[in-house]
């Protein structure tokens, strides 16, 4: 019995050790490296590398990487890179995604699915990549000397295969072939050549060791290429980012400089009030001279104008108004008017356009006679502002928009060609990148270019939207604008970090200097668009008016004799202060005149009372009508690897999990 018991401890004892190694998490190792090289007769090398794995999540979370050098120097010390571009990256046989960065001298590949955890397990990921410029041509052999696994891996290597194939697949026998083993500088012997030709491993490689080949063969199997590294090109790699900088640098110089001597406005002669428009200055007109742009509250103040000219009647529709502008019978219907009047400053105003009974031609401009015509041709009789008819209104805008521009090309000086040459600097400094072989970091930089580009191009005209939403002064309005500016703006951050996410460390300052020179651009696009000497002149007199419109205390234009406030002159300047951002301010002003006359426009009908077209209504009515513009305006919508060692020749890099 106690024989029997000593048996039993001895054999629990004994499964001890195997317990805790069942138990012990497995370690993360590369079982097998089997690395192919193919070399066309045109000396282009073609890699596989099927490296097997085991993956427990500790450092190989989404994949593996590898890094592969890229630029060394020469026995002269010239810089020279070698070509590298990945075909394919497979796991276990299936499609994977995979990345390359910019890393120290060289390349590195991130193989795995970014959006998710690798597999746990043994598992195969493989790596095709071509690869030029490394092989050695002699006056009596050619050879490869190629690190096949590089010194680099972080996780010890249990098995190494490497094999070589040449055109028309020349006797292995002729060749001469030698290998190391070990840390970089060793010359250890741990492998073997194989009857086919191979070379194996034949003992494990720690993490920091590898296996480095030497592979000759007779002249004319391989041909030569011709030299590729001409004098300019040199030069270009050499000096690639230097070239990029300096070139940046000069677009940052030219810019101010044009600026300082072409790109300042006249000298402004002093701002004096004006009681009338300058001589054929519409408002529409007038917003365009100040703003040099034409926008929807353009259009909004030269359709007012029009109305109050007589050309137009503006209806509003809705609440309490049927969509042909009668009123509907309801009980209380002065009350139901009162009311949709309050409703109106929440939820925003629809109106109608509907032809005039008057004959105003006369007292029409050109540019507001084509306006006409765009939104009330003769076979039309209204329209109503709502974004099922916005191509009629981006119709007339284009028109009119067109017609501004001549008539304001006497005013101004935009220096096209001076911006076009400071813009040139930009795809120079692309272009010296390219030339320096940084191929994929100039593809980046276009990307980014393009990318910011077309977000300013986005804010320009977004934040037009923006602030017509914002203006309206309805809650609908401001949340709209809100969604908007937030959404633009994180997209312009996106805009601006994912490509320096991308090219981190030594890029990021290329993508830093793209973004700013971009920047540079558009600002400087801004800042070259200048007034003539006419321009000055009517940008003056424009000044001038808004002055006039803007002094809220009449006292203080006493002296310059100014014009009675009466509701015509109200009526006749109001468009003039839409167009001016003063339509407020303008109401405010003659808010006793308007209530003291029972002020009611002959050129507008809606849900307003009678005789209380006051100074509050009509400042809300020409902040709807101008958001009613925008919003109907807008679509919904080397040297020999004789003497060699261990981490010698081309190839190597190393890697690890991520």
């Amino acid at each position: 019995m106690r024989r029997t018991f000593t048996g039993i401890i001895a054999a629990l004892a004994a499964m001890i050790p195997l317990f805790f190694a069942t138990v012990a998490p497995a370690e993360e190792r590369i079982l097998e490296y089997r690395s192919r090289v193919a070399i066309a007769q045109d000396s282009v090398m073609t890699v596989r590398e099927d490296i097997t794995v085991t993956v427990e999540h500790r450092n190989i979370l989404r994949g593996i990487y590898r890094d592969y050098p890229t630029d060394y120097k020469d026995a002269a010390g010239r810089a020279v890179r070698v070509g590298f571009r990945v075909t394919e990256a497979l796991l276990d046989g299936a499609s994977v995604p995979w990345k390359t960065e910019k890393h120290g001298n060289g390349t590195r590949v991130y193989v795995g699915d970014s959006g998710s955890r690798a597999p746990k397990g043994k598992h195969t990921y493989s790596l095709t990549y071509e690869t030029t410029k490394q092989l050695g041509f002699f006056e009596d052999h050619d050879e490869l000397y190629w690190n096949v696994t590089g010194n680099g891996w972080a996780f010890p290597i249990d098995r190494v295969r490497f094999s070589l194939s040449l055109p028309g697949d020349p006797d292995t026998k002729r060749l001469a072939t030698d290998f190391y083993t070990g840390f970089a500088g060793e010359r250890g012997k741990e492998a073997r050549v194989t009857s086919e030709g191979d070379i194996v491993t034949t003992g494990v490689l720690s993490p920091g060791e590898g296996l480095t080949i030497f592979v000759s063969w007779p002249k004319g199997i391989v041909r030569q290429p011709s030299p590729a590294d001409t004098p300019v090109e040199t030069f270009f790699r050499d000096h690639a980012f230097f070239l990029f900088a300096t070139v940046l640098v000069c677009m940052f110089l030219y810019y101010p400089a044009i600026w300082w001597f072409r790109g300042r406005d006249p000298v402004m002669p002093p701002f004096i009030p004006i009681f009338r428009a300058p001589e054929g200055v519409d408002p529409g007109f007038m917003r365009y001279i100040r703003d040099m742009s034409f926008d929807s509250n353009a259009l909004a103040a030269s359709v007012l104008d029009l109305a109050v000219k007589g050309a137009i009647t503006i209806e509003e529709v809705g609440f309490g108004n049927e969509p042909n502008g009668r009123e509907t019978a309801q009980p209380g219907g002065g009350f139901t008017k009162g009311l949709a009047s309050v409703l109106s400053v929440f939820t925003g105003r629809k109106f109608r356009l509907v032809r005039g009974s008057k004959d105003a031609g006369d007292t029409l401009s050109p540019e507001e006679q084509s306006l006409l015509r765009s939104l009330l041709p003769t076979h039309r009789n209204s329209l109503i502002l709502e974004q099922e008819n916005h191509g009629i209104l981006e119709s007339a805008i284009s028109s009119v928009k067109k017609k501004y521009a001549a008539k304001g090309k006497p005013l101004f000086a935009k220096n096209i060609g001076f911006w076009i040459t400071g813009f040139c600097f930009l795809p120079v400094s692309i272009a010296a990148l390219f030339l320096g072989g940084y191929e994929d970091l100039a593809l980046m930089a276009s990307v980014s270019a393009v990318s910011v580009s077309v977000l300013f191009v986005a804010a320009i005209v977004l934040g037009r939207a923006i602030r017509n939403m914002w203006s309206r002064g309805t809650v609908g309005g401001k949340v709209k604008a809100f969604i908007v500016a937030a959404v633009l703006g994180l997209s312009g951050l996106l805009a601006i970090v994912i490509p320096m996410a991308l090219f981190m460390e030594e890029n990021a300052p290329v993508m830093l200097g793209i973004t700013a020179a971009i920047v540079g651009v558009f600002v400087f696009k801004k800042l070259l668009t200048i007034r003539s000497e006419e321009g000055v002149r009517v940008f003056a007199q424009t000044e001038g008016l808004r002055m006039f419109i803007e002094t809220s205390e009449r006292e203080r234009l006493q002296m310059l004799n100014p014009p009675e406030d009466t509701p015509e002159l109200f009526e006749t300047l109001l468009p003039y202060a839409l167009a001016l951002g003063a339509a407020r301010t303008w109401a405010n002003r003659f808010a006793d005149v308007l209530e003291r006359a029972g002020y009611a426009p002959s050129w507008y009908s809606g849900s307003m009372p009678a005789g209380a077209f006051n100074a509050g209504f009509a400042s809300s009515f020409a902040s709807d009508f101008s958001g009613s513009i925008a919003s109907s305006s807008t679509a919904p919508g080397s040297s020999s690897g004789s003497g060699g060692s261990s981490g010698g020749g081309g190839g190597g890099g190393g890697g690890g999990g991520w």
